[in-house]
């Protein structure tokens, strides 16, 4: 059975709407860590996703062998076949509620929020990291924050898809074009300055859309 309710979220929206001072901030998307946030407070906030498909690994090709193993149409069959669903939708469940609980915080928390513009299905190809791209659910998380964002009065500004938020130094400006996914940590040919990859980044994100905020 499933039932629809319709919520009218304005007295929620308006209790809830997020201060205009309230800090803006860059957020780096990652594989190593999930996001990795620079505020105008000049914090940075390191998150992790839980990797919900990860952890389930073992459990469900445990599951998927006995579905397989299982004569067809029996009910043995059936009951492995429940059994692979009911592992898949804890698998969902747990990865919507981190993603629900995290752009939730956001959106009451921050007044501007920059992000990157991911080509996720091309990240998805690279039979490297698809699992894990798949797992992080970078898509959904931009997806709620964009309409949690006007929920709650903050803001999402979106790079362009090839700004070079990793690449540029954020002390002066230099694109390192030698740099490489495994650097986690590399110093500016220009100016010595050692970055942390993804809190640079991040950083980055926040001038940029500072800049373009201004009048």
């Amino acid at each position: 059975m499933s039932f629809q309710i319709e919520v009218d979220r304005d007295d929620i929206n308006k209790r809830r709407r997020v201060d205009e001072r309230a800090p803006k901030c860059g957020i780096d998307l990652g594989l190593k860590t999930f996001v990795v946030i620079r505020g105008t407070d000049g914090g940075i906030e390191e998150i992790h996703a839980p990797r919900p498909l990860k952890a389930a690994q073992r459990a469900l090709k445990g599951a998927n062998r006995k579905l397989a193993r299982s004569r067809e149409g029996s009910a043995n069959r059936a009951k492995a076949r429940q059994r692979v669903a009911r592992l898949h939708l804890r698998v969902a469940d747990r990865r919507r509620d981190f993603l629900h609980l995290t752009t939730t915080r956001l959106a009451r928390t921050k007044s501007a929020i920059a992000v990157e513009t991911l080509n996720v299905k091309g990240m998805a190809r690279n039979r490297g990291f698809a699992r894990a791209v798949s797992d992080s659910g970078f898509g959904e998380f931009v997806r709620q924050l964009d309409y949690k964002s006007s929920w709650y009065g903050s803001r999402v500004w979106k790079a362009d898809r090839w700004f070079p938020s990793s690449r540029t130094c954020g002390d002066c400006g230099r694109i390192n074009r030698g740099l490489i996914l495994a650097d986690r940590t590399w110093t500016c040919p220009g100016c010595g300055v050692v970055h942390d990859r993804d809190a640079n980044a991040a950083g980055n994100l926040l001038t940029a859309m500072l800049a373009d905020l201004t009048p």
